[in-house]
C-alpha cells in the first residue's frame, strides 16, 4: 500500500470558485501488516485523507496504490464498481458515525459484510453473535434496531461489522474517540491480531497512546501538509519537541 502525491482540494464555487487544501502532496509506503498513525491539529486534513483513502473522497490529484494478488490498483483512479467491490471483501473503514438501516437488526448490521462474500446465513450470524459477545454489546440489543442503540454501542457495532471478517486494508478515521476504556483495550487486542493476520491499517486517532502502542510509522500533517514521516518514536519525539518549544 502506497501513496504518491496525494492531494485533495475543495473548489468553493458560491465563493466565486475559492480554492480551499485539505491536504498536499502526502506519500508513503507501506508494508503489509503495518500499522500507519496519522496526527495532527485540529483541522490540518486528517479526516479527509482517510476519506479520500476510501475513495468517500475523490483525490484532486495523486495516487494510491493498492497491491491486490499480483496487480496494482489506483484507488484514486478505479471506476467506482470497482471500489464498491474492494469494500465488499479487501477494505474496511471504521469513522465515528455509524450507518443506521432501517428495518435491520443489529446482528443482521455485523453479518452482513460476510453474507456479500457468500457465507451462509446461519454461519454468518453465529459469527456476528460471537463479535458482539466479544465487544460487550448486550445480548437483549442484538435483535433489536439501530435507533435503540446509545452513542458507544453503535460505535462497537461499527466496529464489529469489520472485525467480523478480515480486510486486506482497515481505514480508520478517529474511531475510539466515543469509547469507554475497556472497550478501547479490547479494541486495541483486535487491532493486534489483525496485525498479525497481514492487515494493513491506517488511523487517524487524537489518542497518541494507541499510536505509541501499535503503530509502526506515523505521519504527522501540520498546515495541511506533512510535517514528520517516520518511524513512531522518531516521530513522536518531534511531536513533543514542537509542543514543548
Amino acid at each position: 500500500m502506497e501513496t504518491k502525491g496525494l492531494s485533495k482540494f475543495f473548489t468553493l464555487h458560491l465563493l466565486g470558485g475559492k480554492r480551499i487544501t485539505a491536504f498536499s502532496d502526502v506519500s508513503f509506503q507501506l508494508k503489509r501488516g503495518e500499522f500507519l498513525g496519522v496526527m495532527g491539529p485540529i483541522g490540518t486534513g486528517k479526516s479527509s485523507l482517510m476519506k479520500c483513502l476510501y475513495r468517500t473522497y475523490l483525490p484532486s490529484q495523486g495516487k494510491i496504490l493498492f497491491h491486490l494478488d499480483g496487480r496494482i490498483v489506483d484507488l484514486a483512479k478505479a471506476p467506482d464498481y470497482e471500489i464498491i467491490n474492494l469494500r465488499k471483501r479487501e477494505i474496511g473503514f471504521v469513522s465515528q458515525s455509524f450507518r443506521k438501516v432501517p428495518r435491520v437488526t443489529t446482528l443482521d448490521i455485523v453479518a452482513e459484510p460476510l453474507l456479500e462474500q457468500g457465507v451462509g446465513l446461519t454461519e454468518a450470524r453465529e459469527k456476528a453473535e460471537d463479535m458482539l459477545a466479544r465487544l460487550l454489546i448486550p445480548q437483549e440489543l442484538w435483535d433489536t434496531y439501530p435507533a435503540n442503540l446509545g452513542i458507544g454501542e453503535a460505535q462497537r457495532v461499527n466496529f464489529a461489522r469489520v472485525f467480523v471478517y478480515n480486510p486486506r486494508l482497515l481505514i480508520l478515521d478517529e474511531p475510539t474517540s466515543l469509547l469507554d476504556t475497556q472497550t478501547v483495550e479490547i479494541i486495541v487486542e483486535m487491532f493486534r491480531k489483525l496485525k498479525d493476520d497481514r492487515v494493513t491499517i491506517i488511523g487517524a486517532f487524537q489518542e497518541t497512546d494507541i499510536i505509541r502502542e501499535l503503530a509502526d510509522q506515523v505521519l504527522h500533517l501540520e498546515k495541511n501538509r506533512v510535517s514528520a514521516l517516520g518511524k513512531t518514536k522518531e516521530v513522536l519525539r518531534f511531536v513533543q519537541h514542537k509542543k514543548s518549544g
